[in-house]
C-alpha cells in the first residue's frame, strides 16, 4: 500500500549527495532544488523510521492486553465517550465503515506530506518549524509505544470488531505487520500526525483553508476510534506528547536565539514559537 520502507532508505540515503552536489552549481534551478533534497532526506528518513517502527517487537507483549483493559476501566471512571458505542453505530452502515477503513489507511501519510509541501512552497520558517515538531513527536511516540498496549479491535469480548479484517481492509496485513507490530496503539501517530497537520493549517492557512487541517484532525479521531485502532486516550496521549514537543522546540529556538544574538541586540523572551508569524502578531 506505501512504499517499502528499503526504497525510502535508499532514496533517504541517495538524497545528500544531490544536495552536497546541488550546492556547488551556480544557477538557479540548482538553488531551487538544493533545499528540496535535502528536506527529502529528512523526510524519507523519518517515513523509514515510522515503517520499521512497526516491524519492531515491544516489550511485554503478555501485558499488552491487562494494559488495555486498565486504560478501557480509566476512560469509564472518566467518563468519556464510549468507543464501542460509537463503533455499534456505524456498524450497521457498511459505507460509512469502509470509508473510514479507507481513510485510516490512505489518507494518513498523504496529509503530512501535502502539509509538508505546501508550508515549504508558501511559509519556510513555519516548515521548519513544523518538520522538527514532525520529527520530536513521532521519535516520542515511538519510544512509548515500545510498551506494548493492544488496539480496541484485539478486544473482542469487549464487543470491538476489527472493521479492517471484516471488510478485508485491514492496512496491517497489506504492510505486513505481525501481531507485535500492531501493539504500538498508545499514543496514536495517527492522531498526533493530524494535530499537528490543524495546527500548522490553522496559523498558515487564510480564509476557510484555515479549517482544512482541522477538519482532518476531527475526522482522523473519528475514525481511529470507529475503526476500533485506537482509544480516546491515545489521542489525548498523542495531544500532549505534541504539545510537549512545541513547547520543547520553543525554549529550544529561544535559547538559541539568545546564544546568536549580538550583545545589547538581544530580543525579549519569545513568548511562543509561532512569534513573529503573521497570525501571531
Amino acid at each position: 500500500m506505501w512504499l517499502a520502507w528499503e526504497i525510502a532508505a535508499i532514496v533517504g540515503v541517495g538524497c545528500p549527495p544531490v544536495f552536497l552536489r546541488l550546492r556547488r552549481v551556480d544557477s538557479s534551478p540548482a538553488r531551487l532544488a538544493t533545499p528540496f533534497a535535502r528536506e527529502l532526506a529528512t523526510m524519507f528518513a523519518l517515513y523509514t523510521l515510522w515503517q520499521l517502527a512497526g516491524k519492531i517487537a515491544v516489550i511485554d507483549q503478555a501485558g499488552a492486553f491487562r494494559r488495555a483493559q486498565q486504560l478501557w476501566d480509566f476512560e469509564r471512571d472518566l467518563r468519556l465517550p464510549n468507543e464501542l458505542a460509537m463503533q455499534q453505530w456505524f456498524l450497521p452502515h457498511d459505507w460509512l465503515i469502509q470509508a473510514s477503513n479507507v481513510y485510516y489507511g490512505l489518507v494518513h501519510v498523504p496529509a503530512m506530506i501535502g502539509c509538508l509541501l505546501w508550508l515549504f512552497l508558501r511559509d519556510r520558517h513555519y516548515y521548519s518549524i513544523t518538520r522538527n515538531n514532525l520529527a520530536m513527536v513521532t521519535g516520542s511516540c515511538l519510544l512509548i509505544q515500545l510498551v506494548a498496549v493492544v488496539p480496541p479491535r484485539f478486544l473482542a469480548d469487549l464487543g470491538f470488531v476489527d472493521t479492517g479484517v471484516l471488510h478485508n481492509q485491514s492496512v496491517f496485513s497489506s504492510l505486513g505487520y505481525e501481531v507485535a507490530g500492531q501493539l504500538q496503539a498508545m499514543p496514536s501517530i495517527h492522531a498526533a500526525w493530524a494535530f499537528l497537520v490543524g495546527v500548522a493549517t490553522w496559523q498558515v492557512a487564510s480564509g476557510g483553508k484555515r479549517y482544512l487541517g482541522p477538519l482532518h484532525a476531527v475526522l482522523t479521531l473519528v475514525v481511529i476510534v470507529v475503526t476500533a485502532n485506537h482509544f480516546w486516550m491515545d489521542a489525548v496521549a498523542a495531544g500532549v506528547v505534541l504539545a510537549a514537543s512545541m513547547m520543547l522546540q520553543s525554549k529550544i529556538r529561544h535559547w538559541l536565539s539568545l546564544r546568536n544574538s549580538p550583545a545589547g541586540e538581544v530580543e525579549p523572551l519569545l513568548t511562543s514559537q509561532y512569534r513573529g508569524h503573521p497570525r501571531m502578531t
